[in-house]
């Protein structure tokens, strides 16, 4: 038994240590699963769209820290999530039903209602705490919660997948907090990704991530591997346009080739509300070829060596991180490696009728993409 008090001024302690001050406790709470705390950082601030106001307000940076000292979602990732959101609609023109495997900060879910085109989402979140938490991440959480056409079981995400037999997705997204260990890995395995194919239609896909550090590392190719060895077609997907958080890639997956067709993109650009484009001009997209141009590779074309030589993540043999002392190395090789994988301007990109501004504003990105990255450390 650990005092409630007792943890909670400890976290407190903690994070002030590893997070600009000062900060200021908005909400804390526990249940079986954890002690979570949402804390703001009252001198970093961030552009955010209000559908009620006219021109996007500046507030306050949020996070969500639980008892494992990990952060779960957030307003660091809001951009990136309001992304991922939006870019579901073109890589499947009809994405009805919509399984998310991880709630996090609520952002993901929103955005999808918003977009108004599925039917049906269904979430599986194991820690009750993010419901509670994200009603402070400047969204109405209850809201969208309550939406008629979202059901929510507070489950394991595999276990739901292992359940779920006679359900079939048109999109899965799982978003549970990356490749870090304490029980993610095994969201990473040729297993885990099994079960997810098995609940697609057929030209169905799956969403997952990985950030440009552990992408371009042993980890990232073994993960790229993984996935295909279970999908027909992996493709790579740039965050967003914006720095901030471009370098979190979406890793897709998908049964068949994967083909974007640009004139429903542009009508889909179309039928955004003017704060939805207020909102992804902020992540840096500004029009239909902007979400084109997010394309980074697919994951076979080439195959680099290091791709070649990475293994299969399985349930027997999952990634270990190392934490400390002990940290794995950062072979520079891969890193070089991966970064010209992902920069290479002459993939031919997966978009049917693209007209050649695509092509130029993909350029124009990659070149910001090797400034900023290209020499730097990136995590």
């Amino acid at each position: 038994f650990y005092p409630r008090g007792l943890f909670f001024e400890n976290q407190y302690q903690v994070l002030s240590r590893v997070l600009p001050p000062p900060l200021k406790v908005i909400h804390r709470g526990e249940d079986a699963t954890s002690m979570a705390s949402v804390v703001e950082i009252e001198k970093a601030f961030f552009h955010y769209v209000d559908p009620t106001r006219a021109e996007p307000v500046l507030v306050r940076h949020r996070d969500i820290f639980h008892s494992n000292w990990r952060g779960v979602g957030g307003t660091g990732i809001y951009l990136w999530s309001v992304t991922g959101a939006y870019l579901a609609s073109p890589l499947h023109p009809e994405p009805r039903k919509v399984l998310l495997i991880g709630y996090g900060s609520g952002r993901l879910l929103t955005t999808l209602l918003r977009l108004d085109r599925a039917h049906s989402i269904e979430v599986a979140e194991i820690n009750r705490q993010n419901f509670v938490n994200s009603s402070h991440l400047y969204l109405d959480a209850e809201r969208a919660l309550s939406d008629p056409r979202v059901s929510v079981t507070v489950t394991d995400g595999r276990n739901f997948l292992l359940l779920a037999r006679e359900r079939k997705y048109e999109v899965i997204v799982v978003d549970v907090g990356g490749l870090s260990g304490e029980g993610t890995e095994f969201f990473y395995t040729q297993e885990f990704l099994e079960l997810c194919r098995q609940r697609l239609e057929p030209d169905g896909i799956v969403m997952t991530w990985m950030g440009l550090g552990q992408l371009t590392a042993r980890p990232g190719w073994s993960y790229q591997k993984t996935m295909a060895s279970v999908f027909d077609e992996v493709t790579l997907w740039w965050g967003t346009r914006e720095m901030s958080s471009s370098g979190y890639l979406w890793v897709v997956g998908a049964n068949q080739p994967l083909e974007v067709d640009y004139a429903q993109l542009e009508q889909t650009w179309g039928d955004l509300e003017e704060f939805q484009r207020q909102e992804l001009a902020l992540a840096g997209l500004e029009g239909p070829e902007d979400f084109a141009s997010l394309f980074a590779t697919r994951v076979a074309d080439p195959v680099p060596r290091h791709l070649s030589e990475a293994r299969i993540l399985t349930d027997l043999h999952p990634h270990h991180p190392v934490h400390g002392r002990g940290k794995e190395r950062v072979d520079p090789g891969s890193r070089t490696a991966g970064m010209n994988h992902l920069l290479n301007a002459n993939r031919r990109l997966p978009v049917s009728g693209a007209p050649a501004r695509v092509v130029q504003r993909r350029q124009q990105f990659l070149q910001t993409l090797n400034q900023r990255y290209t020499g730097e450390r990136y995590e």
